[in-house]
């Protein structure tokens, strides 16, 4: 089967997609605090 140009575009943008992602969610999942250390000085 014959990938035409925009399939192709279309199927190596999931992929590249999908290797970012995926990583960085299983990252903040676990250890939230490790990337983002947001903690409000004041309450107001």
């Amino acid at each position: 089967m014959m990938l035409s140009s925009s399939d192709f575009k279309q199927k190596i943008h999931l992929i590249i997609s999908a290797t970012i992602t995926i990583p960085i969610s299983f990252i903040y999942g676990f250890y939230p605090n490790a990337i983002f250390n947001i903690s409000p000085k004041t309450l107001d």
